[in-house]
């Protein structure tokens, strides 16, 4: 359910992209976008690009096959049948996530539509007319919801630990993986693939995102 829906909705939005090929004529925005922070923000050689390109195809490869798994091998561990507290108050927390997040992309596909239809490229979703409820909020309540629901997963698996009593080393690994997934899905979202080159295009295509950023929170829907 969780990662299905990201699954289908990338198959569709990439189809469309390429005619349903699947084959790119260039990098993928956010790439370009790193590409760019590397060379022109960062001041790093461009003849080094692609050393640092491996680094991060490693990087997300072992956080997606070995760290954001963890919860999972937890909770696939554990053999007590009764949930506990914290199972609950994770696995709520993920449901309230996923709604959060699918709720702002159905806004957004529908403020795309609204858009094509009406032959305007520039419109800010998330400023009046425009201004969808949860996009009001703060400049990315999908990527937020996203981050949630691995919050979730996180908490939901506290109870495994006792599973691996006895076994310091491994509880301990286990316990850092879990803390580190929450700040790892943060810089993610809002440093690396997520905000950071949607909001630079953003400024780019729409004159009045500036605005938006003025008023308007990056990633947390609360201060």
């Amino acid at each position: 359910l969780h990662g299905g829906r990201m699954a289908l909705g990338a198959l569709v939005m990439f189809g469309q992209a390429t005619g349903f090929t699947y084959r790119f004529q260039g990098d993928l925005p956010r790439y370009r976008y790193a590409k760019h922070k590397w060379t022109k923000i960062d001041g790093m050689p461009e003849g080094w690009w692609w050393m640092k390109m491996q680094q991060d195809t490693f990087g997300q490869g072992l956080s997606n096959s070995v760290l954001l798994c963890v919860p999972a091998f937890l909770a696939a561990s554990n053999s007590e049948t009764a949930l506990h507290p914290l199972e609950w108050i994770g696995l709520l927390t993920w449901l309230c996530g996923w709604i959060f997040e699918s709720s702002a992309d159905m806004q957004k596909m529908s403020f795309m539509v609204e858009q094509k239809q009406q032959h305007n490229a520039t419109a800010t979703l998330g400023l009046a007319p425009n201004d969808k409820f949860l996009w009001t909020l703060c400049r990315h309540p999908n990527y937020f919801g996203e981050w949630m629901a691995w919050l979730g997963f996180s908490i939901a698996s506290l109870p495994s630990f006792r599973v691996f009593s006895g076994y310091e080393i491994a509880t301990l690994c286990y316990f850092l993986a879990i803390l580190l997934i929450p700040r790892l899905l943060y810089d993610c979202l809002v440093h690396w693939t997520g905000a950071g080159p949607a909001e630079h295009y953003s400024v780019k295509k729409r004159p009045s995102y500036m605005d938006y950023q003025k008023t308007v929170r990056c990633f947390f829907p609360f201060q």
